[in-house]
């Protein structure tokens, strides 16, 4: 992971080339098992409702108040119903990133996690539009400030605004 991307990159004053790189030579790989752990799809988030569990919204505000269901940047597609998840908190993912998109120190996301009421104790679910940026939640709580108990709702928005019966708030 290259934590700010090119943003970083750049800013700091990092070369960047044009050229394409010659072939890397071949390399043996292992990969490693899927953590199916740290996903949760559609009947378990459905139980999850109204319980302990801490349900975090990873979506711009926009989103999240019911305005779009497309992200702020382009076409507003993506579900054919407006809202979030019921109980869920809001934490939109760009919060956690500095100018240069890199993450920002863990005492400062620690500072700016707390009012959602997610600590490392609890049970936390994340989930966006299309699970990209609540992967970021997931991964500042897990690796940044150690959490145990973060799962990414792998459906997202995409799902559940467009699942019949399922409740929706605004």
């Amino acid at each position: 992971m290259l934590d700010g991307a090119r943003y970083r990159w750049t800013a700091e004053g990092r070369p960047l080339v044009a050229e394409e790189p010659p072939a890397a030579a071949p390399a043996a790989y292992e990969p490693v098992r899927r953590v199916e752990r740290m996903r949760i799809h559609r009947d378990k988030m459905l139980k999850a409702l109204g319980g302990a569990t801490v349900i975090l919204d990873g979506r711009s505000h926009e989103e999240y108040s019911g305005q779009r269901v497309g992200g702020p940047v382009g076409p507003d597609v993506g579900a054919l119903r407006y809202g979030r998840i019921p109980g869920a908190r809001h934490l939109f993912f760009e919060e956690l990133l500095d100018a240069n998109k890199a993450f920002k120190p863990a005492e400062e996301l620690a500072r700016l996690v707390a009012p959602s009421g997610a600590a490392a104790d609890k049970d936390i679910i994340a989930y966006c539009r299309m699970s990209h940026r609540a992967t970021v939640l997931q991964f500042v709580l897990t690796q940044l400030l150690g959490y145990k108990k973060v799962r990414v709702y792998d459906g997202s928005w995409t799902e559940w605004g467009n699942l019949v019966g399922v409740p929706i708030e605004k």
